[in-house]
């Protein structure tokens, strides 16, 4: 058999990692995968944080979307600037304040009419999500309810002008690129993502940047981020203001990099020669070829 170990998440995350498993999770590829044809992870931090350099053959293979996903999803215009985040928020590693300290700031200064917003959210942290909102007196501007299904989670994401993604760089934890940027790219609507964190110039950051997606906040560089932030949420608002919401712009070409077509055609061709073409003679189903490993 050709061997193919993947991991789409890290073994070892030094901040919810039991103490026990420890040595485990940090030795597990070079005990277990030592006999692999290809390791492949979701980014070059993951792909770093398996502790296994010395193997020949190390390849990133990301996360993608399925397009088919909002083909169908029936959706109106809101009549409020809404802003969205829809999923967990995981409070020791995640902050939304940023975010809720710029539209504080531009309604305070009268650039923003409050009665023109609206921040929804979704997920199962609604506690901790109005926690982080409690100290800006938005309340009124705020829409937050228990998970939802994903159809309905998409539905609001589509029929938002600005989708807010929350990740962390930090040092042994670079490289942390959530799914959810990738089912924004599919989405297509402006991101603001905010990066907690010690380390600036996030796999965040640069995935924002090429592929022109939005803006990106990381608390590593505050000082310059801040007022960036709060343009870039005065420039979308004056947007909706206008009814000019069909300018956003992503780079297609790179955001294509992430559609699963292009994904399974990689990992096609991380195979023999020999096997792509028993594959394409014999329409092998992909169960027949993978083998998930969900515990060590």
């Amino acid at each position: 058999s050709f061997w193919i170990s993947d991991f789409r998440d890290p073994l070892y995350r030094a901040f919810d990692t039991p103490f026990l498993m420890k040595w485990a999770a940090k030795t597990f590829p070079r005990r277990v995968c030592k006999q692999a044809d290809v390791i492949t992870a979701v980014s070059k931090g993951c792909l770093d944080s398996l502790n296994f350099d010395n193997h020949p053959n190390r390849v990133v293979v990301t996360n993608g979307f399925d397009r088919d996903d909002v083909l169908d999803i029936a959706y109106r215009d809101n009549d409020k600037f809404t802003l969205s985040y829809m999923g967990r928020i995981y409070p020791a590693k995640q902050s939304l304040v940023p975010l809720f300290a710029a539209i504080k700031e531009l309604i305070s200064e009268n650039l923003i009419d409050r009665r023109k917003v609206c921040f929804q959210y979704a997920g199962p942290s609604k506690s901790d999500f109005l926690l982080q909102v409690a100290q800006f007196e938005l309340d009124d501007i705020i829409n937050a309810t228990d998970s939802v299904n994903r159809r309905e989670s998409l539905k609001r994401e589509v029929e938002s002008h600005v989708l807010v993604l929350c990740s962390w760089n930090n040092k042994g934890e670079e490289g942390v690129v959530t799914g959810k940027l990738l089912e924004y790219m599919m989405v297509r609507k402006p991101v603001v993502a905010l990066v907690q964190g010690t380390l600036c110039n996030s796999v965040v950051k640069e995935m924002i940047d090429d592929g022109n997606l939005g803006f990106c906040y990381e608390e590593a560089r505050k000082d310059i981020d801040t007022p960036l932030l709060k343009k870039f949420l005065m420039e979308q608002y004056m947007m909706f203001v206008s009814g000019n919401t069909d300018t956003f712009t992503p780079n297609m070409e790179y955001v294509e990099r992430y559609n699963y077509d292009t994904i399974t055609s990689q990992i096609v061709q991380l195979l023999p020669e020999r096997l792509r073409e028993e594959i394409s003679r014999k329409g092998v189903s992909k169960i027949d070829y993978i083998q998930p490993i969900e515990h060590m």
